[in-house]
């Protein structure tokens, strides 16, 4: 009984905290035509926020995976909200774009910490039936991120409030949730055991897995780099609707970022949560790579459906949501059945390259708005979609033909 009560408080502590860490994240797709707006920046210097903010996640993705090993899920998940904390207050006093956009980073970097201890939670703990309870984890950050631009939007609209304040009011239910995982969360939670690393040794004949699928083991495997690339173009057209859709909104139609905005971004995260909750039972039934695919294809053809009938489409676009939530959870699941042992450093490289890559995307997409059009930012998800489907047709003919190896 008690085992029973200590999981279920250790599942509200994951779900409940991804759940806040997809609230307060997605409320960048408010705050982003807004501040753009106020301060009148160009869409080079606001493509620049945006790989910024990318290149702040690699950096905290890699240094908080090494303080997670040594300190453990609590003091990573306290730092995290900690060092956000400190963004989300001084955010309030911005004077100047890149003083705001310096207040945006720094939360970015707190959440970094605050993921991947989530994520270590998560990983450590759901042992059996793992496809199904990460697909559930990602679905609650789905249920986070339906509310954070809502929210934001209310924020932004409320006299009493305005946009300023969007992040410190929602310091209030992010202290909530953080007090519960302090009461609930066990102390030693995290910490490496002497019997897990005796335990990994002997699966091999002596030889540590951590030795033999090293961080350089995986950072020169080919397979790495193309699954990388692979998930580094579904966080460019997952997070279009994030970065761009507001954008495109007020600049192309005159769309209040705060009203019309907001109420896009939640209608998309919305679907994009729903398709999480349901994805892991199709996938385990028509394949992983298959599903990834057809999401992957519905929503391009979605997008291209929606610009293509230009305010008419508007309510079209954000249903892209319902297909592309499969992709992410299911690449990441892929890489057990690639690399079996070595999944971890696998994973590890994969995130970050993707990261990288994705940032880069982003100033290419902020340059592509400056110069091409304010319009053809956001429609350019649709051109790395393709892209993503010609690798994703490479990388299903591989594995069927037995050229693709993770060694």
């Amino acid at each position: 009984m008690r085992k029973d009560r200590a999981y279920g408080s250790l599942l509200f502590i994951i779900y409940g905290n991804m759940a806040l860490y997809g609230f307060i994240q997605t409320m960048r797709g408010v705050i982003y035509p807004i501040i753009k707006s106020h301060y009148g920046v160009s869409y080079s210097e606001q493509g620049l926020l945006v790989f910024l903010i990318q290149a702040v996640m690699v950096f905290s993705c890699v240094v908080s995976g090494i303080f997670l090993s040594r300190a453990g899920f609590r003091k990573t998940i306290f730092l995290g909200f900690g060092v956000a904390a400190l963004g989300m207050i001084f955010f309030r006093f911005a004077g100047a774009y890149w003083t705001a956009a310096g207040f945006i980073l720094l939360i970015q970097l707190g959440l970094g910490f605050f993921e991947i201890g989530i994520n270590g939670i998560g990983a450590r703990t759901f042992t059996k039936n793992s496809a199904l309870m990460m697909n559930l984890l990602h679905f609650f950050y789905g249920v986070g991120a339906t509310f954070g631009p809502w929210f934001g939007g209310f924020a932004a609209n409320n006299p009493a409030l305005g946009w300023r304040n969007i992040y410190l009011v929602s310091l209030i239910p992010a202290g909530v949730m953080l007090a519960l995982t302090a009461f609930l969360l066990p102390a030693g939670a995290g910490k490496s055991s002497e019997k897990a690393a005796v335990d990994s040794a002997g699966d091999s004949g002596g030889t540590s897995p951590e030795k033999k699928y090293s961080l350089r083991w995986a950072v020169s495997n080919r397979l790495v780099w193309r699954v990388a690339v692979c998930l580094g173009l579904v966080g460019v057209v997952e997070y279009g609707a994030t970065n761009w859709s507001g954008l495109y909104l007020l600049d192309v139609f005159g769309e209040d970022p705060k009203t019309t905005g907001a109420a896009f971004v939640s209608v998309y995260f919305l679907l994009f949560t729903v398709s999480r909750l349901v994805s892991g039972f199709v996938t385990e039934k028509i394949g992983y790579l298959r599903s990834v695919f057809f999401g992957v294809a519905a929503a391009v053809i979605i997008l291209v459906t929606g610009f293509a009938l230009g305010r008419g489409g508007i309510w079209l676009l954000p249903v892209s949501g319902l297909f592309l939530g499969v992709a992410f959870p299911t690449i990441l699941a892929m890489t057990i059945g690639f690399f079996g042992k070595g999944a971890q450093s696998a994973v590890s490289v994969i995130i970050v390259i993707s990261f990288s890559l994705n940032g880069v995307i982003q100033f290419l997409i902020g340059l592509i708005n400056r110069f091409i059009g304010e319009a053809w930012g956001y429609r350019s998800g649709v051109l790395f979609g393709i892209v993503l489907l010609v690798l994703l047709t490479r990388l299903r003919r591989g594995k069927e033909q037995g050229t693709v190896r993770s060694e």
